[in-house]
């Protein structure tokens, strides 16, 4: 299954800064979308950020904005986020997502649901370089959208790859739900290029995660990847306290072992739906029907997590269930520091 199929019809309408009008990158994003509307726009922020947005109704005909990424553009990861070990920093080519999930953070994070993507891409390899020269450097490049989906017209990660072939001490993880398999096909496997997947019951999929591939697709890209030589991340990570849950993501722990090689991945990521307070406000008044929003989460260092012990019976019931097929070395916990 492709993510990217009616994809280029949701950008009727591009907003492109001034600034960057005349950068090759926007030329080339704008001949994807020859039907679009181009509006011109002093600031990206000025549609953006500007007040009494619908962000329900904007997800069901995003625009397209075209910006220049200025001041700070790597930055350190949310203390909620597991590291793997690194010093853990994120990057936002684009902001905003294609794929619609209720939990979403970036929902609380901006009121517009417009997919804003940064053409100055130079700026932040220098940026990257600047880090490199003290110290090793762990990206997350899809930190604030999934980039997979959008490759065929952006480009981001095959540019950010090659970056990455040049530099050793870089390690990029590219975050996904997504079960195209071009992008990988079109890439070479190096070790420093991660695709982590994002795997969810059939059940959360179907009623939380609007608009993305099954399990089972999933699970297919994760296995042509391994096939092709990528350095292969497992993301188990929101687990959500659904009814039923243990059958849930009992049942998805047997589809993933008997359709992939657990002694084979990098490693898992696993932790349960955690998310800013001031987010989780704001998305609760977009949603205020959604029952998992709506639940009575607890209070931890500014962040909404689920009770101490169901936290805690949750990842031990899935550590115990990965424990056959692979080492626990291999499973990093959400920080659960408090």
């Amino acid at each position: 299954m492709s993510s990217v199929t009616g994809l280029r019809p949701r950008f009727k309408t591009i907003y492109v800064e001034h600034g960057i009008a005349c950068h090759p990158r926007t030329g080339k994003i704008l001949s994807r979308f020859p039907d679009a509307e181009i509006i011109p726009v002093s600031a990206y922020t000025d549609v953006f950020n500007r007040p009494h947005q619908n962000r329900r109704l904007q997800q069901n005909s995003q625009a397209l904005i075209l910006a220049e990424k200025k001041g700070t553009r790597l930055y350190p990861s949310a203390p909620v986020c597991q590291d793997f070990g690194h010093a853990f920093q994120v990057c936002s080519c684009v902001l905003n997502c294609i794929f619609d999930c209720d939990y979403c953070w970036l929902k609380g994070m901006f009121d517009s649901a417009y997919l804003v993507v940064f053409v100055n891409w130079e700026d932040f390899f220098q940026e990257a370089e600047t880090l490199l020269s003290t110290s090793p450097l762990y990206l997350s490049l899809a930190y604030q959208c999934d980039l997979v989906p959008l490759e065929p017209w952006l480009g981001c990660i095959e540019a950010w790859a090659s970056f990455a072939k040049d530099h050793p001490d870089l390690w990029i993880e590219i975050r996904t739900k997504a079960a195209s398999t071009a992008v990988w096909d079109h890439l070479e496997a190096q070790e420093n290029l991660i695709p982590a997947f994002t795997l969810s019951p059939d059940e959360v999929i179907s009623v939380y995660e609007h608009g993305t591939p099954s399990l089972s697709q999933r699970l297919s890209a994760v296995g042509f990847c391994m096939e092709r030589g990528y350095n292969v991340r497992l993301c188990l990570d929101p687990l959500l306290y659904v009814p039923d849950w243990q059958k849930a993501y009992g049942s998805m722990l047997d589809s993933i072992v008997s359709m992939i090689d657990l002694s084979r991945v990098r490693d898992i990521s696993l932790g349960t739906f955690r998310i800013s307070l001031s987010y989780l406000h704001r998305m609760r008044a977009q949603n205020p029907s959604s029952a998992l929003l709506q639940y009575p989460y607890e209070s931890v260092n500014g962040y909404a997590r689920l009770p101490k012990q169901m936290r805690a019976a949750m990842e031990d019931w899935m550590v115990e269930r990965l424990a056959p097929y692979i080492p626990q070395e291999k499973i990093f916990l959400e920080n659960n520091e408090e």
